[in-house]
C-alpha cells in the first residue's frame, strides 16, 4: 500500500495540474487516506494524512477557479484537518498558519462580496486558536501573510466599508506586531493594500485618508532605519519603505478627488516622492530610497490633476506642458520609464482646452502636431493620436474665438 509521502506526491502533482478537475482529484486522494487511517482503527500512522496534505489540496482549491463554492470546499477542509486533530484522532494534522493562509487566499480569491468577511472569520479564528493554545499553537499564529490576504479582500470585496476594514486590519496588523508577533511585521504591499482600497472608493474623504495612510508608511520607515528591521535584521533591506506604487496611489486619489486643491497636493505628494528618492525618509541617515522612483504613471496622474484644475488656475495648462517637457527630457537622457505616451499628450491637451487662455487653440495644436509627428511620422506606436486627443483640440477650438485664435 502506498505510504504517506507517495499519496502526498500524487496531491502534490494534481495540486499543479491545469485538468479543470485537478483540486477534486487531490481530495479526492486525501479522503482516501482519511478513510484507511479510520477503517484501520488509527494504528498505521504511515498512512495517516499530514498537515502537507490537506494543505496541499486546500491550495488547489484556492487555484482552481472556481469561485465561492471552491473556497467553500477550502474551508471545509480546513476543518475536518481541526475537528481530527482536535479531537486527538490524527496529531498529524494540526494547522498551521500556512493551511490557514491558503483557505483564506481561496476566499480572497473567489471575487464573493462576503470575501473579506470570510478572511476576517478565518484571522480571527487563527488569534483565538493561538491565544487559546499558547506557545503549542504558535505555529497557528498569523503572519504577515494571514493580514496580506485579510486586508487584499476587504478592500476587494466591493463594499462601502471595505476600505475602513482593510484600514482596521493594518491597525490590528501593527498592534500583533508590537506585542511582540514580528511575523506580523507589515510591508509595503500592507500599506499599498489600504491606500489602494480608499483610492478605489467613491468616498470624498478617500486622497486625504490615503495620504494618512502613506504618511504612516513614511513613519514606519523613519522608525525602521532607527532600530532593528524584520526578525531582528539592522539592515536597510529590512526596512519597509513606500515604492513608487505607493505614491503613484496617493497622487491618483487626489487626481480623481474633485476636490478643489487636488492638483497642489498631488504635487506636494510628488515633491515628497523625490525628496524620498534623492534626500531619504527625511530622518537624516542619508538612506535615499530607490523604490521611490517616478514614472510614467506618476507623471501621468499628476497631468490629470492638473487638467482637472485647468478652469480655475490659469497656471495649470503651462505647468502640464512643464511636465510633458519633463518626462522628455528625462526618457532622452536614458529613463524609458518616464517615456511619454498618448496618455500624456491627451491630458496635456485636455489642459488647454479646458483653460481660458486666449491661446489655447493654438497651443493644443501644437501638441497635437507634436504627437503626430512622434507618432505616426516618427514610428512610436505609444505616441499615436487618439480619438481623446483629437477632441480636445476641436474643444479648444470650439471655445475659442478667431481673434484670440489669431493672437
Amino acid at each position: 500500500m502506498p505510504d504517506r509521502t507517495s499519496r502526498n506526491t500524487v496531491i502534490k502533482a494534481w495540486a499543479k495540474s491545469s485538468a479543470p478537475d485537478s483540486a477534486k482529484r487531490a481530495e479526492g486522494v486525501l479522503q482516501d487516506m482519511e478513510r484507511s487511517y479510520l477503517e484501520g482503527g488509527r494504528v498505521d500512522s504511515g498512512s495517516a494524512p499530514d498537515a502537507v496534505g490537506y494543505t496541499t489540496c486546500i491550495d488547489a482549491w484556492a487555484r482552481s477557479g472556481g469561485g465561492s463554492e471552491s473556497a467553500r470546499r477550502a474551508e471545509a477542509l480546513l476543518d475536518r484537518m481541526e475537528g481530527s486533530y482536535d479531537r486527538g484522532e490524527n496529531e498529524l494534522c494540526a494547522p498551521d498558519s500556512w493551511a490557514y493562509n491558503a483557505a483564506m487566499n481561496a476566499w480572497a480569491k473567489s471575487g464573493g462580496s462576503d470575501a473579506g468577511d470570510r478572511c476576517q472569520a478565518l484571522l480571527d479564528r487563527m488569534r483565538c486558536r493561538y491565544e487559546r493554545g499558547g506557545e503549542k499553537a504558535a505555529k497557528v499564529r498569523p503572519d504577515r501573510v494571514s493580514y496580506n490576504i485579510a486586508i487584499h479582500a476587504h478592500a476587494n470585496s466591493g463594499r462601502k466599508n471595505g476600505p475602513y476594514r482593510a484600514e482596521r486590519t493594518l491597525e490590528a496588523m501593527l498592534d500583533d506586531c508590537a506585542a511582540g508577533n514580528g511575523a506580523a511585521r507589515p510591508d509595503v504591499v500592507s500599506f499599498n493594500g489600504v491606500m489602494s482600497a480608499h483610492a478605489k472608493s467613491r468616498d470624498p474623504t478617500a486622497a486625504r485618508r490615503a495620504e494618512n495612510i502613506l504618511k504612516r508608511l513614511r513613519s514606519a520607515a523613519d522608525e525602521g532605519s532607527d532600530g532593528e528591521g524584520e526578525g531582528g535584521d539592522s539592515s536597510s533591506s529590512a526596512v519597509v519603505r513606500p515604492d513608487a506604487y505607493s505614491y503613484n496611489i496617493v497622487i491618483s486619489a487626489w487626481a480623481n478627488s474633485g476636490d478643489p486643491q487636488a492638483a497642489p497636493r498631488a504635487e506636494a505628494v510628488f515633491r515628497r516622492m523625490i525628496s524620498d528618492r534623492t534626500n531619504g525618509d527625511g530622518n537624516g541617515d542619508g538612506t535615499v530610497n530607490l523604490r521611490a522612483k517616478p514614472d510614467a504613471k506618476t507623471y501621468n496622474a499628476l497631468l490629470s490633476a492638473w487638467s482637472h484644475r485647468a478652469r480655475h488656475d490659469p497656471e495649470a495648462p503651462r505647468r502640464a506642458e512643464s511636465i510633458l517637457q519633463r518626462m522628455f527630457r528625462l526618457s532622452e537622457a536614458g529613463d524609458v520609464s518616464c517615456k511619454p505616451d498618448s496618455r500624456s499628450f491627451g491630458a496635456a491637451i485636455n489642459c488647454w482646452a479646458k483653460s481660458r487662455d486666449p491661446t489655447k487653440a493654438l497651443r493644443a495644436q501644437a501638441l497635437l502636431q507634436r504627437m503626430e509627428r512622434r507618432g505616426r511620422m516618427g514610428g512610436d506606436p505609444d505616441l499615436s493620436p487618439t480619438v481623446h486627443a483629437y477632441a480636445g483640440v476641436l474643444n479648444a477650438c470650439a471655445h475659442t474665438s478667431r481673434r484670440s485664435a489669431r493672437m
